[in-house]
């Protein structure tokens, strides 16, 4: 299976369209980025992006995988709030 990790980076290059951009916006290196993503693809058996598009296109796999990814992201988040609150530590904006 993937990482959070790698969910994150394919996410980024997905609003990023750009592996620099990407590992900028994820403070990586750009060769890490494009590891982590390699993996993630191998891991799931199939590529997540066409890198023959200009700008980076998910694939048909890519995109049957996005609401996925956004939902487990949004799931570790809603964790995160949850332990924080739970420890005391919990600390939200006042508006």
């Amino acid at each position: 299976m993937i990482s959070r990790a790698q969910i994150q980076y394919i996410l980024a290059l997905k609003e990023h369209q750009n592996f620099q951009k990407a590992a900028d916006s994820c403070f990586v290196t750009q060769p890490t980025l494009s590891m982590q993503i390699k993996k993630a693809e191998k891991a799931l058996g199939k590529p997540i992006f066409d890198r023959n598009h200009s700008p980076l296109e998910l694939t048909n796999f890519g995109k049957q995988l996005l609401p996925y990814f956004h939902q487990i992201i949004d799931s570790f988040t809603s964790m995160e709030v949850e332990v924080a609150k739970a420890q005391g530590e919990y600390k939200s904006e006042i508006k």
